[in-house]
């Protein structure tokens, strides 16, 4: 694996654990709910663009 595929890896695992977190704190009311839904939203849409790159990239 080159090194752009090993920052778009460590990119989505990054944003995989911000997904994470955000939907925990959406689930426990931790924060106010709408914030929480936007940051998981937001998280869910930055892993599906970093595995849209990554997939069109490995095409290449």
């Amino acid at each position: 694996m080159d090194i752009l595929h090993e920052e778009w890896a460590q990119g989505i695992k990054l944003a995989l654990k911000a997904y994470t977190r955000a939907s925990d704190a959406y689930a426990q009311n931790l924060v106010a709910p709408s914030v929480a839904l936007w940051a998981v939203l937001i998280a869910a849409g930055v892993v599906l663009l970093e595995w849209v790159i990554a997939r069109r990239h490995s095409h290449e």
